[in-house]
């Protein structure tokens, strides 16, 4: 069994290795504002400059400022303490414009400001993959949304510490494993003619006596998955009477009854929608991303049921009537198949420990099939670091 084992992990590394194959050559870069051994630059704008598409920037613990505005697709990754700092009086920073197929990545930083006037980061014009993994935002005294999503078709922000709040317009978003702090102005995690997926995460809509309480989501024109996991919470307010999910009449809601939602004030646990559909939906929980590591793979779903785990890299496609797949099909590899016990399922598998696979944006989901009942659960990315 551990042969088999070891083969197919060898043989799926081989394959992702085969899937990042490009005109070049991928290469990873070193930062280090220390100037240590095997550095590269000592800040992080020249690194962006010399790296090609598809590289990875690897940026070791330290403060650095950051560039205002990300076109390329590359990988960021923090290690250690490696804190961007955006200064005072912040200006935010953009990645925009990465191309169909292609995936950004952004992961391990502490992301520092103190007054940001126009929130921190915005996501635009991304018909490609934006993924932003392990951050915290510790941004202060804010006038919009931390994280602003605008005309984006697959964005990604998972396992991510947000003080501020999300906003998602026109996109299509996966809020994975994220504690989204409360902002003033209007919901804390705000959806407007958006899809978004929303997967064990905690958000608490504003509470204070200088603005009106909000809800923890709000959804105007918008379609939301609400999905369960560990820690799955989102509170209205506190004192006024204020429903935790608020959504309008052209938007929908599918919600996991697992999912703890506290109202206050005697409010309806969510509210407005045009049709709310609750169900018990599967959920994938993926993390683990170290290079010589494990990943841990936690599911979720109906006892008795039985799924078959999937990874590749990032790309959308339908796959109707299960849902969407949200691994390239050209990528995709069969990991495993295995039964639910007890609505449980937990399993670790080795990562690769092939360092030239660092910045791979590993991307994980599972189909499950519980009788006749066939679907996707949410997808996962742990970018290898």
């Amino acid at each position: 069994m551990f042969t088999l084992r070891f083969i197919r992990l060898t043989v799926f590394s081989a394959a992702l290795a085969a899937a990042t194959t490009t005109a070049h050559a991928q290469r990873t870069w070193i930062v280090d504002a220390q100037r240590g051994t095997g550095y590269d630059y000592d800040t992080i704008a020249p690194a962006l400059t010399a790296a090609a598409e598809g590289d990875s920037i690897v940026v070791r613990a330290g403060w650095y400022s950051f560039p205002q505005t990300l076109t390329k697709a590359v990988r960021l990754l923090g290690e250690g303490d490696a804190i961007l700092d955006l200064g005072t009086y912040a200006k935010s920073f953009t990645v925009s414009g990465i191309g169909a197929g292609k995936t950004f990545v952004l992961a391990g930083f502490r992301v520092a400001a103190v007054f940001t006037p126009t929130g921190v980061a915005h996501i635009t014009d991304c018909q490609g993959t934006v993924s932003f993994e392990d951050l915290a935002f510790d941004a202060t005294f804010l006038d919009f949304h931390t994280v602003q999503i605008e005309r984006c078709t697959s964005v990604f922000v998972s396992r991510c510490n947000i003080k501020g709040g999300i906003a998602a317009r026109n996109s299509t978003v996966t809020i994975d494993s994220c504690a989204v702090a409360s902002y003033t102005k209007s919901s804390t995690i705000l959806c407007d003619h958006t899809r978004a997926t929303i997967v064990a995460s905690q958000a608490e809509g504003f509470v204070g006596l200088v603005a009106p309480e909000q809800p923890a989501i709000g959804a105007v024109s918008s379609d939301l998955r609400v999905l369960a996991g560990s820690g799955s919470t989102f509170t209205g307010g506190r004192f006024g009477k204020i429903a935790a999910i608020v959504g309008d009449a052209n938007s929908t809601l599918v919600l996991d009854p697992l999912v703890n939602l506290v109202p206050s004030g005697g409010a309806n646990p969510y509210d407005g929608f045009a049709t709310t559909t609750t169900r018990r939906m599967p959920v994938l929980a993926v993390t683990g991303s170290t290079i010589g590591g494990v990943h841990s793979i936690t599911v979720r779903a109906t006892a008795s049921s039985v799924f078959a785990l999937f990874c590749g890299l990032p790309g959308l496609a339908k796959a109707p009537p299960f849902g969407d797949s949200w691994i390239a099909p050209s990528t995709l590899f069969h990991i495993t198949t295995r039964n639910v016990t007890a609505g449980l399922a937990i399993l670790t598998i080795p990562a690769t420990k092939d360092v030239s696979l660092r910045g791979l944006p590993a991307t994980w989901q599972a189909l499950v099939v519980d009788g006749t009942n066939y679907e996707l659960t949410n997808a996962a990315i742990t970018s290898l670091r």
